[in-house]
């Protein structure tokens, strides 16, 4: 899929009369792809990506009764967390309690 300026790119060439031989020539482009550019009835838009999971996903249920206990110190709770094989960074664990903890 093209980026959006080289589409725009497409739409100002054609409407300024250029051929699509001489558009796909200019901007790098094959013939195809230009065309298939100028039917679409709209800008084609990209398909979304699937949610990835995070190396916190196993453990966020026992962040959370840790937190619940009083728990809130993220150094303790690295700590207990590489004892259960936990492989993430610091900064993952901190974004995750912070709106956990009680004001």
């Amino acid at each position: 899929m093209l980026g959006g300026g080289k589409v725009k790119q497409i739409y100002t060439l054609h409407g300024e009369k250029a051929s699509i031989r001489a558009i796909s020539r200019e901007l790098g482009v094959s013939r195809n792809t230009v065309r298939k550019y100028l039917r679409a009835p709209e800008l084609p838009k990209p398909a979304p990506r699937p949610a990835r999971c995070s190396k916190l996903d196993p453990y966020k249920q026992y962040i959370t009764e840790q937190v619940n206990a009083g728990v809130d110190n993220c150094v303790v709770l690295l700590k207990k967390l590489k004892e259960k094989g936990y492989q993430g960074s610091y900064t993952l664990l901190k974004d995750f309690v912070h709106p956990l903890r009680r004001q």
